[in-house]
This record gives C-alpha cells, sequence and structure tokens, in this order.
C-alpha cells in the first residue's frame, strides 16, 4: 500500500464560493485525484486583524463541492484534502508567505491521525 505524506496531500485550487438568497454557502474547486476534502470555517474580522480562528466545519467529503449554513454572516472558509493514508494537505499560505495553521480541531486530529 503506497503512502500518502503531507506534502502528496497538497492543495485545494480555485475555490468558488457563492452564496443563495436564505444565506447559504456553496463552495467548489478542482477535484484532486483520489482525496476527500475537509472543510474549516472562521471569522473574517478576526483574520482582518490577523488572528486565525478557523474550526473544523466538515470532514471526509467526497466530492469536490459542499453547501452550508454559515455560522456567521462575516465568515472565511479553507478547504484542504485529506490523504487516504492518514495526512492533511496544506490550509494553504498567509501573504506574507508562511503556512496557514491547521484548523483547531481538525479532521485528521478527531480522526485519529495527526496529533
Amino acid at each position: 500500500m503506497a503512502t500518502c505524506s503531507m506534502d502528496a496531500a497538497g492543495e485545494v485550487h480555485d475555490l468558488k464560493v457563492r452564496k443563495d438568497p436564505a444565506g447559504r454557502i456553496s463552495l467548489v474547486w478542482n477535484p484532486y485525484a483520489g482525496m476527500k476534502y475537509n472543510i474549516a470555517e472562521g471569522d473574517l474580522d478576526a483574520l482582518r486583524q490577523g488572528r486565525y480562528t478557523h474550526r473544523r466545519k466538515e470532514c471526509g467529503i467526497l466530492q469536490p463541492a459542499q453547501s452550508l449554513t454559515p455560522q456567521t454572516a462575516d465568515a472565511y472558509y479553507l478547504v484542504t484534502p485529506q490523504c487516504p493514508a492518514g495526512s492533511e494537505g496544506s490550509f494553504g499560505r498567509a501573504s506574507t508567505g508562511r503556512e496557514i495553521p491547521h484548523a483547531v480541531g481538525y479532521c485528521l486530529q478527531l480522526l485519529g491521525g495527526l496529533p
């Protein structure tokens, strides 16, 4: 069985977000072969102040699309691929070039993958 490293899990690209009249959010992104996906949600006001507040929202999504109800009206979303062998891909990089930290209660921690 092949192993899958954090680097192999990669990043999700071309995330598109739409909001319907009822306030639900639709997220669609380019598929990453053989991966499940995880979604984190955070407070955009806190992000504007330089604080990451994202927490797990959905784990183990099979398709590169998801609809959900935001917890706040001013939220941001991060989507990561989840490797079959138990690692989670990158949450991306900040404008400074630094890696964005994992979400609080991120999916693989809940599934027994990473500490």
